[in-house]
This record gives C-alpha cells, structure tokens and sequence, in this order.
C-alpha cells in the first residue's frame, strides 16, 4: 500500500492532491508526519510542499466544486484525528467527478464524515471564543494558553483580532506548540515554539474575574451536571474561576 506523508501543513496535504493526479504511484492513504510509524505493508513517500501546487488544486476545487466543498476541505483538515487526510482525499476525488453537486449527497458516508469532521472542529471553535481567557503581562501584552482538540488558532484569529484591535495579544496552543500572535495590526502563526510560558503569574484582572464568578454564583441553585455539558470539564484547565 501506498501512504503519501506531507509536512502537516494545509499546502502540504494539497501538494499530496496535486501528486496524486499527476503521479503514477497513486496514494492508498495520505498522512500528517507528525502521526506516521513505521509500518509493514506501507511503502511511505515523502511529498515536499509545493505551494504552487497547492494553488492549482485551491483553484481548482473553487472553480468546479464551489467555495462550500474548500471550506468543507479546509475545515475537515483541522480536525487533529490521524485518518482524516485519506478521507479528505477520497472526498476531493469524489468533488473533481460530481463537481457542485457533491453536497447534496449527505447520504454517501464520505460526504458525511467530511461535513461532520468540519462542524466538530467549528463547534469547538466557537465554544473557545468563550472560553479562552487572557493574563495581562505587565501591563503590554494579553495572553493565553489553550489545549483544544482541534486546530482551530486560524478560525478564532479574526474574531479576536476584531475584538481586541488595539491590544498586543498571545493565544499559546500549547498541545500543538503553536502560538498565534497579534502585533495591534496583524496577527501571524508561529511554529515549534521553544520558549515556556508555564511560569506566566495570574494578574490582578485574573483574581477580579474570579471574585465576580464567585459573586455572581447562586450556592443553591449550582448545578454541575449542567455546567458539566455547557462547559467540557477538558477544557476546565485554563479556567482562571476553576483555579
């Protein structure tokens, strides 16, 4: 069996596309790096990324499958499960033969899986624009560290962006070693970040957020079961009012 492994990066996994079209050795499945072992009865090739590539294939799926199939491609592929690049691929291969079409077919289990990978990973992304919580550092810079499920700093950067303009501000994926930065004009991703921010100290806002929790909390009328289902306790970690 054939297994195509990219870089990780969304031009990576399309530079794969591409190669697979093009190649002769077709790929059985398409794999992150960051998840690949070796294994019997794979015979790994390593795709470098071509970002030149990768934009014939953007174009492409725009131009004959519509803007809902990229965004459906692009979304799934944030979804940090190891399987979910093969499936994207067989999803893109099934787009390029129904064209605009291939959302209509909800039934067919590829079609599925795909749309279901993209709501889970914008589900976990809204429910982070309420979750996250900021430290300020000395007075000049926010920050936050999250662990989500999925990659989701590039869906949350511009509704952050939008609601902090004038702030310099840090939001730390702290599971995947990224770090989406904000300059008070533009916000960029970093990458296999070295520094550590575990010794960060709370700040006075962090004990005024917990004292208006605390203040605001009914003793009789708690229901943690509830809270539980609004509030994944996963998430319960970087919580200044769990602390």
């Amino acid at each position: 069996m054939v297994l195509y492994i990219h870089d990780g990066s969304f031009d990576g996994f399309l530079t794969c596309i591409y190669d697979s079209y093009y190649s002769n050795i077709k790929p059985n499945e398409i794999l992150d790096k960051r998840y690949y072992e070796n294994q019997l009865f794979y015979e790994p090739y390593y795709i470098d990324t071509d970002t030149e590539k990768s934009n014939k294939v953007l174009k492409s799926l725009i131009t004959q499958c519509g803007n809902e199939t990229l965004y459906n491609v692009y979304y799934s592929f944030l979804c940090d499960t190891p399987p979910s690049h093969t499936l994207i691929y067989k999803y893109i291969k099934l787009a390029f033969k129904l064209k605009k079409d291939v959302n209509l077919h909800l039934h067919n289990e590829i079609v599925y899986s795909v749309v279901s990978l993209k709501d889970r990973v914008l589900k976990e992304s809204h429910r982070m624009k309420g979750f996250l919580r900021f430290t300020s550092i000395d007075n000049k810079l926010l920050y936050s560290v999250i662990e989500p499920d999925n990659n989701i700093l590039p869906i949350i950067a511009p509704h952050f962006q939008n609601r902090l303009p004038k702030e310099n501000w840090i939001i730390h994926d702290a599971k995947r070693s990224l770090v989406l930065v904000y300059d008070k004009e533009k916000y960029f991703l970093l990458e296999d970040l070295k520094y550590s921010f575990m010794n960060i100290k709370k700040d006075l806002y962090t004990d005024l957020w917990k004292e208006y929790f605390k203040s605001t909390t009914i003793e009789e009328r708690l229901n943690i079961k509830l809270q539980k289902r609004s509030m994944p306790q996963r998430y319960w970690k970087h919580l200044h009012e769990i602390d």
